[in-house]
C-alpha cells in the first residue's frame, strides 16, 4: 500500500474489504491530498477520488 509515493507501514488484511495501515509521515509544512494504491502481484489499483488521504498540519 502506498500514499503517494511512500509506503505504508504495518499492512494487514482485516477483511475482504477492510485493510488497515500505519500511514507514513509527511514532512509538509501544510495539508496535502495524496491517492492511496494497493498493488498485488503486478496489478495496481487505478486512482479517483475514493482512494484520497489528506494530510492535515
Amino acid at each position: 500500500m502506498q500514499f503517494k509515493e511512500d509506503l505504508a507501514g504495518g499492512v494487514g488484511v482485516r477483511s475482504p474489504t477492510l485493510i488497515k495501515a500505519l500511514v507514513p509521515r509527511r514532512t509538509l509544512f501544510e495539508s496535502s491530498t495524496v491517492d492511496v494504491t494497493v498493488t498485488v502481484g503486478v496489478a495496481t489499483t487505478p486512482t479517483g477520488s475514493a482512494d484520497e488521504f489528506t494530510y492535515t498540519r
